[in-house]
């Protein structure tokens, strides 16, 4: 017996918004900047080198 032959078992996938996953990825990157920026700062004060 086949039962996938007598039986739908397709499940439809949910719409990917690349549109907002791009923008998402953007407000990431800078976000990681600007964290690495004040990662800096703090090393500089402090007179240690900075972690890569």
């Amino acid at each position: 017996m086949n039962i996938p032959r007598y039986v739908d078992t397709f499940e439809e996938e949910e719409e990917i918004d690349l549109g907002a996953i791009a923008a998402e990825l953007r407000l990431m990157d800078r976000v990681m900047a600007e964290n690495d920026r004040v990662i800096r700062r703090f090393c500089e004060e402090l007179r240690i080198e900075v972690p890569l």
